[in-house]
Protein backbone atom coordinates (compact mmCIF):
# COMPACT_ATOMS: atom_id res chain seq x y z
CA UNK A 1 0.00 0.00 0.00
CA UNK A 2 0.60 3.22 -0.66
CA UNK A 3 1.71 6.24 1.82
CA UNK A 4 -0.27 8.69 0.03
CA UNK A 5 -3.04 6.01 -0.51
CA UNK A 6 -2.42 5.01 3.42
CA UNK A 7 -3.36 8.45 4.62
CA UNK A 8 -6.01 9.45 2.34
CA UNK A 9 -7.79 6.38 4.59
CA UNK A 10 -6.95 7.80 7.88
CA UNK A 11 -7.95 10.95 7.00
CA UNK A 12 -11.77 9.34 7.29
CA UNK A 13 -13.32 11.10 10.35
CA UNK A 14 -12.82 6.75 11.76
CA UNK A 15 -11.48 4.16 10.82
CA UNK A 16 -12.31 0.74 11.73
CA UNK A 17 -9.83 -1.98 10.38
CA UNK A 18 -10.11 -5.48 10.04
CA UNK A 19 -8.21 -9.07 8.99
CA UNK A 20 -8.40 -12.18 7.77
CA UNK A 21 -12.70 -12.56 7.24
CA UNK A 22 -12.41 -15.63 5.28
CA UNK A 23 -15.74 -15.19 4.43
CA UNK A 24 -17.47 -18.95 3.55
CA UNK A 25 -15.30 -20.91 5.60
CA UNK A 26 -18.54 -22.64 6.53
CA UNK A 27 -17.80 -24.66 3.03
CA UNK A 28 -14.39 -25.71 3.80
CA UNK A 29 -15.36 -26.92 7.17
CA UNK A 30 -18.00 -28.93 5.62
CA UNK A 31 -16.00 -30.67 3.39
CA UNK A 32 -14.39 -31.90 6.53
CA UNK A 33 -17.58 -32.89 7.66
CA UNK A 34 -18.27 -29.93 10.37
CA UNK A 35 -20.98 -28.30 9.54
CA UNK A 36 -22.05 -24.83 10.57
CA UNK A 37 -24.67 -22.17 9.55
CA UNK A 38 -23.48 -19.78 7.27
CA UNK A 39 -21.68 -17.34 9.49
CA UNK A 40 -21.69 -14.19 6.90
CA UNK A 41 -24.77 -11.86 8.01
CA UNK A 42 -23.33 -12.36 11.57
CA UNK A 43 -19.81 -11.07 10.56
CA UNK A 44 -21.74 -8.16 8.89
CA UNK A 45 -23.31 -7.47 12.45
CA UNK A 46 -20.76 -7.48 14.71
CA UNK A 47 -18.60 -5.08 12.24
CA UNK A 48 -21.55 -2.92 12.41
CA UNK A 49 -22.57 -2.89 15.75
CA UNK A 50 -18.32 -1.57 16.37
CA UNK A 51 -19.06 0.64 13.77
CA UNK A 52 -22.20 1.92 15.75
CA UNK A 53 -20.33 1.84 18.70
CA UNK A 54 -17.52 3.60 17.86
CA UNK A 55 -18.63 5.85 15.30
CA UNK A 56 -16.70 4.57 12.80
CA UNK A 57 -17.46 5.81 8.99
CA UNK A 58 -14.71 4.07 7.20
CA UNK A 59 -13.98 -0.15 6.77
CA UNK A 60 -10.45 -0.78 5.61
CA UNK A 61 -10.44 -4.72 5.40
CA UNK A 62 -6.75 -6.21 5.72
CA UNK A 63 -6.79 -9.22 3.51
CA UNK A 64 -8.55 -12.47 3.49
CA UNK A 65 -11.98 -11.33 2.71
CA UNK A 66 -13.08 -14.70 1.49
CA UNK A 67 -12.06 -18.14 2.54
CA UNK A 68 -11.88 -20.14 -1.35
CA UNK A 69 -8.41 -19.38 -2.81
CA UNK A 70 -9.38 -20.48 -5.99
CA UNK A 71 -11.25 -17.67 -7.41
CA UNK A 72 -15.00 -17.11 -6.99
CA UNK A 73 -17.07 -20.20 -7.22
CA UNK A 74 -21.43 -19.48 -7.07
CA UNK A 75 -21.57 -20.05 -3.25
CA UNK A 76 -18.56 -17.64 -2.36
CA UNK A 77 -20.96 -14.81 -4.16
CA UNK A 78 -23.86 -15.65 -2.10
CA UNK A 79 -21.51 -15.66 1.08
CA UNK A 80 -19.91 -12.31 0.08
CA UNK A 81 -23.01 -10.70 -0.98
CA UNK A 82 -24.81 -11.45 2.48
CA UNK A 83 -21.47 -10.41 4.29
CA UNK A 84 -20.92 -7.05 2.19
CA UNK A 85 -24.38 -5.64 0.93
CA UNK A 86 -25.31 -4.82 4.82
CA UNK A 87 -21.61 -3.05 5.43
CA UNK A 88 -22.30 -1.09 1.79
CA UNK A 89 -25.31 -0.02 3.40
CA UNK A 90 -23.88 1.74 6.25
CA UNK A 91 -20.54 2.70 5.84
CA UNK A 92 -19.43 5.41 3.86
CA UNK A 93 -16.01 4.26 2.29
CA UNK A 94 -14.97 0.81 2.51
CA UNK A 95 -11.22 -0.12 1.03
CA UNK A 96 -9.62 -3.71 0.69
CA UNK A 97 -5.85 -4.59 1.12
CA UNK A 98 -6.04 -8.21 -0.95
CA UNK A 99 -4.70 -11.40 0.86
CA UNK A 100 -3.81 -14.63 -0.85
CA UNK A 101 -7.27 -16.22 -0.11
CA UNK A 102 -8.76 -13.32 -2.70
CA UNK A 103 -8.09 -13.89 -6.08
CA UNK A 104 -11.18 -13.46 -8.32
CA UNK A 105 -12.52 -10.11 -6.08
CA UNK A 106 -11.60 -7.30 -8.53
CA UNK A 107 -14.31 -8.35 -11.19
CA UNK A 108 -17.01 -8.57 -7.88
CA UNK A 109 -15.59 -5.37 -6.38
CA UNK A 110 -15.31 -3.21 -9.02
CA UNK A 111 -17.31 0.06 -8.42
CA UNK A 112 -18.49 -1.07 -4.80
CA UNK A 113 -14.69 -0.85 -3.26
CA UNK A 114 -11.50 1.49 -3.37
CA UNK A 115 -8.64 -1.85 -3.66
CA UNK A 116 -5.54 -1.42 -2.50
CA UNK A 117 -2.32 -3.39 -3.69
CA UNK A 118 -0.18 -4.73 -1.41
CA UNK A 119 3.53 -4.41 -1.14
CA UNK A 120 5.88 -6.96 0.35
Amino acid sequence: MKEKELYSLLQAKRGLFSSDIHDGFEEHLASRGVHLPSQSSTMAERLLKIKESKGCDSLIMLGDVKDYIMGMEPKAIHYLNSFINPLLKEFKHISIVPGNHDAGLEPFFLNRFHLLEAEA
